[in-house]
């Protein structure tokens, strides 16, 4: 079965030899569409065009639309980073060129020196109200209140529900924004210690821009992680991070069609020495009695059953011979 690729981006393997380049057909016109045809992320397609294609290609040059927030290019900036640590074997541009790494590294430095923040308990009621999703999921609810159940009691801790993952810059105003607005669904420690973003999608297949915006919270977590730490999360002891990706399907970028739940884009980019990846299929049929779940992706390596060794009284003489 053939991959189906959005009808908005442009794969363009023609302009240099082993080189991807990515790009919108139709950019946003506006500010207002600019979430809208950004849903489609191009870094994950393009790897997802690679793998599903078995493309030569190995390196993936990402051309944004022009116009694009400054906030919206931080996120991106600091993604593209990521998957450039994370994803062994490719190499990622952006406009053509690495610069992007000289950002994320200026990035960084703003927010230790404390120019780019975010919220700590004494002001996140302060946050901009009307960004926040205006509806709470039931299954978020379900998961905070049997933690201690769900996943093989994979959440002991607290967890707290639509955590506001927002950076700014001088001053804690909407004008101010650094990065895009996002709120991470659960956010909490889990039975490893590992500060844990969970995003959830149980109304469909989970999609590529899911996958984006939860690693763009992962990403938030990492930066912020002694802050979250010291602020909310003191039992967040690892220093790894965990994304768990939970939903009644996911989309075939990330996991083939061919009946078998794989390690493939979410595995390709969980190899990372920091990052945890964690695909979790539930059957929401189940609610509200239950929420029947299982573990999709890393697929554990089928276990090795070594023969049992032969008593020595059983050796036949010959062979003892």
């Amino acid at each position: 079965m053939k991959l189906e690729l959005p009808r908005n981006i442009r794969f363009d393997k023609v302009s240099r030899p082993g080189t991807l380049k990515v790009g919108y057909l139709q950019p946003h016109t506006s500010p207002r569409d600019e979430a809208a045809v950004l849903a489609d992320p191009l870094d994950l397609w393009g790897i997802a065009w690679i793998l599903g294609n078995d493309a030569p290609e190995r390196i993936i040059d990402v051309r944004p639309p022009r116009g694009l927030s400054l906030a919206r290019r931080r996120s991106l900036v600091l993604r593209l980073a990521l998957l450039q640590e994370c994803v062994a074997g490719f190499e990622f541009l952006l406009d053509g060129t690495t610069d992007y790494l000289r950002e994320t590294t200026e990035i960084r430095g703003d927010i230790r020196s404390g120019l780019l923040f975010t919220y700590d308990r004494s002001n996140v009621h302060r946050g901009d109200s009307s960004a926040k999703p205006t509806t709470e999921s039931k299954f978020a609810s379900w998961i905070v209140e049997h933690g201690r159940k769900f996943l093989l009691a994979a959440f002991p801790h607290r967890l707290v529900k639509q955590f506001p993952a927002n950076v700014f810059k001088t001053s804690l105003a909407e004008r101010n924004r650094a990065t895009s607005k996002l709120f991470i669904d659960l956010l909490g420690a889990d039975k490893e210690g590992r500060l844990s973003v969970v995003r959830l999608n149980p109304a469909g297949p989970l999609t590529m821009n899911s996958f984006a915006l939860g690693l763009d919270c992962a990403v938030f977590c990492r930066e912020f992680r002694t802050h979250l730490r010291r602020n909310w999360f003191p039992e967040a002891t690892s220093e790894r991070i965990a994304l768990y990706l939970i939903s009644d399907g996911f989309n075939q970028g990330l996991v083939p069609p061919d009946g078998e739940w794989l390690n493939v884009l979410a595995a390709t980019v969980g190899a990372s020495e920091w990052l945890d990846v964690i695909g979790v299929h539930i059957d929401s049929a189940s609610y509200p009695h239950s929420l029947a779940e299982r573990i999709v992706f890393p697929v554990a390596a089928p276990a090795v059953v070594l023969p049992a060794s032969v008593p020595p009284a059983a050796v036949p003489p010959a062979a003892a011979q």
